[in-house]
Protein backbone atom coordinates (compact mmCIF):
# COMPACT_ATOMS: atom_id res chain seq x y z
CA UNK A 1 0.00 0.00 0.00
CA UNK A 2 1.27 3.42 -0.95
CA UNK A 3 1.93 6.02 1.72
CA UNK A 4 1.44 8.73 -0.91
CA UNK A 5 -2.29 9.37 -1.23
CA UNK A 6 -3.86 10.84 -4.35
CA UNK A 7 -5.98 13.84 -3.43
CA UNK A 8 -8.46 15.90 -5.42
CA UNK A 9 -9.71 19.48 -5.35
CA UNK A 10 -12.76 18.53 -3.28
CA UNK A 11 -10.62 17.18 -0.42
CA UNK A 12 -7.41 19.19 -0.75
CA UNK A 13 -8.08 21.81 1.94
CA UNK A 14 -9.49 19.27 4.39
CA UNK A 15 -6.69 16.72 3.93
CA UNK A 16 -3.59 18.80 3.18
CA UNK A 17 -4.17 22.32 4.48
CA UNK A 18 -6.42 22.14 7.52
CA UNK A 19 -4.49 19.50 9.46
CA UNK A 20 -1.88 20.06 12.11
CA UNK A 21 0.88 17.81 10.85
CA UNK A 22 3.45 18.59 8.14
CA UNK A 23 2.47 17.62 4.60
CA UNK A 24 4.40 17.13 1.37
CA UNK A 25 2.30 17.46 -1.79
CA UNK A 26 3.63 16.40 -5.17
CA UNK A 27 1.93 18.22 -8.05
CA UNK A 28 2.30 16.10 -11.19
CA UNK A 29 0.76 15.00 -14.49
CA UNK A 30 0.93 11.61 -16.26
CA UNK A 31 2.50 13.16 -19.39
CA UNK A 32 5.37 14.74 -17.39
CA UNK A 33 8.56 12.67 -17.63
CA UNK A 34 10.31 14.27 -14.61
CA UNK A 35 7.10 13.74 -12.60
CA UNK A 36 7.13 10.03 -13.40
CA UNK A 37 10.80 9.89 -12.35
CA UNK A 38 10.06 11.68 -9.07
CA UNK A 39 7.10 9.52 -8.02
CA UNK A 40 9.13 6.46 -6.90
CA UNK A 41 11.53 8.79 -5.06
CA UNK A 42 8.62 10.30 -3.14
CA UNK A 43 7.31 6.80 -2.34
CA UNK A 44 10.70 5.88 -0.81
CA UNK A 45 10.91 9.12 1.17
CA UNK A 46 7.35 8.63 2.43
CA UNK A 47 8.39 5.32 3.97
CA UNK A 48 11.30 6.96 5.77
CA UNK A 49 9.16 9.82 7.12
CA UNK A 50 6.11 7.76 8.05
CA UNK A 51 4.57 9.19 11.20
CA UNK A 52 6.38 12.53 10.76
CA UNK A 53 5.03 13.86 7.45
CA UNK A 54 1.91 13.02 5.41
CA UNK A 55 2.40 12.64 1.66
CA UNK A 56 -0.08 13.47 -1.09
CA UNK A 57 -0.03 13.75 -4.87
CA UNK A 58 -2.22 16.00 -7.00
CA UNK A 59 -2.76 15.45 -10.71
CA UNK A 60 -2.74 19.05 -12.01
CA UNK A 61 -4.79 18.18 -15.11
CA UNK A 62 -7.63 16.74 -13.03
CA UNK A 63 -7.39 19.21 -10.12
CA UNK A 64 -6.85 22.73 -11.47
CA UNK A 65 -8.02 24.52 -8.30
CA UNK A 66 -5.35 22.95 -6.10
CA UNK A 67 -2.74 23.53 -8.81
CA UNK A 68 -3.73 27.21 -9.09
CA UNK A 69 -3.60 27.65 -5.32
CA UNK A 70 0.11 26.78 -5.45
CA UNK A 71 0.76 28.33 -8.86
CA UNK A 72 1.84 24.93 -10.16
CA UNK A 73 2.59 26.11 -13.69
CA UNK A 74 5.87 24.14 -13.74
CA UNK A 75 5.85 20.54 -12.62
CA UNK A 76 6.88 18.49 -10.82
CA UNK A 77 6.28 20.84 -7.92
CA UNK A 78 6.74 19.84 -4.30
CA UNK A 79 4.89 21.85 -1.66
CA UNK A 80 5.90 21.31 1.95
CA UNK A 81 3.11 22.64 4.17
CA UNK A 82 3.58 23.07 7.90
CA UNK A 83 2.42 25.09 10.88
CA UNK A 84 4.18 28.39 11.42
CA UNK A 85 4.31 29.09 15.16
CA UNK A 86 5.17 32.76 14.56
CA UNK A 87 2.05 33.50 12.51
CA UNK A 88 -0.17 30.87 14.08
CA UNK A 89 -1.09 29.61 10.61
CA UNK A 90 0.17 27.30 7.86
CA UNK A 91 2.97 28.10 5.45
CA UNK A 92 4.12 26.42 2.25
CA UNK A 93 7.63 26.03 0.85
CA UNK A 94 7.97 25.09 -2.81
CA UNK A 95 10.53 23.22 -4.90
CA UNK A 96 10.19 22.93 -8.69
CA UNK A 97 11.70 20.18 -10.81
CA UNK A 98 13.06 16.70 -10.28
CA UNK A 99 15.09 16.12 -7.12
CA UNK A 100 17.05 13.00 -6.22
CA UNK A 101 16.11 11.28 -2.98
CA UNK A 102 18.78 12.94 -0.84
CA UNK A 103 17.70 16.39 -2.07
CA UNK A 104 14.05 15.67 -1.26
CA UNK A 105 15.11 14.60 2.24
CA UNK A 106 17.25 17.73 2.64
CA UNK A 107 14.27 19.87 1.54
CA UNK A 108 12.06 18.23 4.17
CA UNK A 109 14.67 18.18 6.93
CA UNK A 110 15.37 21.88 6.47
CA UNK A 111 11.73 22.65 7.18
CA UNK A 112 10.78 20.16 9.91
Amino acid sequence: MSLVQAIDDAHFAEEAINIGEPVLVQFWAPWCGPCRMLSPVIEEVAQEYEGKVRFFKVNVDENPQSAMQFQATSIPLLAFIRNNPESGGREAHLSVGFLPKEEVKRFIDGLL
